[in-house]
């Protein structure tokens, strides 16, 4: 007879009682366990309530805010608030005595539209005032731009 078979015979109800035995001990674990991780129904509502707003104060003016979304976006030239292609300086051309600036109409890189241009004449309603190795002046309505050929990022200082 093995051990476990001589241990459970001495139990009081012998080995029918001992699976009796058996089921109880195993109902009380399970009830035990569930007890621990029951968690009771709560008696308030379950509905969405909406969070309550408050009033803030802004962060930042709206002048603050359209200054630094003027220095992430490209520069275009044009103050009127109409909605005009951006220009952008593509080369220079020409012998230096008299230059001939190739300039791109709309956003660099996805334009194909192009203007040659020389000191005196206009593009998209600018007038070209000179034409330099590295640069152009343009003029409208009192309001002067220079476009860089090779614009130095913002921070980077001169060499």
């Amino acid at each position: 007879m093995s051990p476990l078979r001589a241990w459970l015979n001495r139990w009081p109800l012998g080995q029918q009682g001992t699976g009796v035995m058996l089921f109880i001990l195993l109902v009380i674990l399970a009830l035990d366990f569930s007890l621990r991780l029951w968690v009771g129904r709560v008696s308030q509502s379950r509905r969405f309530e909406a969070p309550i707003v408050s009033e803030m104060e802004p962060v930042a003016s709206q002048e603050q805010v359209l200054g630094a979304m003027r220095s992430w976006l490209p520069p275009t030239l044009g103050g009127s608030g109409v909605a005009e292609k951006p220009l952008y300086l593509v080369g220079i051309i020409g012998p230096p005595s008299d230059p001939t600036a190739v300039i791109g109409l709309g956003v660099a890189g996805q334009s194909s539209e192009f203007s040659k241009v020389r000191s005196g004449e206009t593009v998209e309603g600018w007038k070209v005032d000179q034409v330099t190795r590295r640069s152009v002046s343009l003029s409208r309505e009192g309001e002067t731009k220079v476009i860089e050929l090779f614009p130095r990022p913002a921070g980077v200082l001169s060499q």
